[in-house]
């Protein structure tokens, strides 16, 4: 009887474990995802510091968009609801 109920707690216990081990695994992914497009956008704003052409200045238009940012009202999540559609 004692064994059961010790292998059921043991079993909870490893279930919670699992549970926090996935969300930490999701979170580190998570993370990693937001740092990459940190990387980008600052890579793409010093190109388009360091050249005044439009193909540089387009590129980082292009990354922002990318990350969800608004051109137009310039927040994230827009703003601006459509006016300018």
């Amino acid at each position: 009887m004692i064994d059961k109920i010790f292998e059921r707690i043991l079993k909870e216990k490893q279930d919670e474990i699992d549970l926090l081990k996935a969300k930490e695994a999701s979170s580190n992914k998570a993370w990693e995802r937001h740092v990459k497009q940190y990387e980008d956008l600052v890579q793409a704003a010093f190109m388009a510091l360091d050249n005044d052409s439009p193909e540089c200045h387009f590129h980082l238009k292009q990354v922002l968009v990318k990350q969800g940012w608004c051109t137009m009202c310039e927040c994230s999540p827009c703003e601006c609801e459509g006016q300018y559609d």
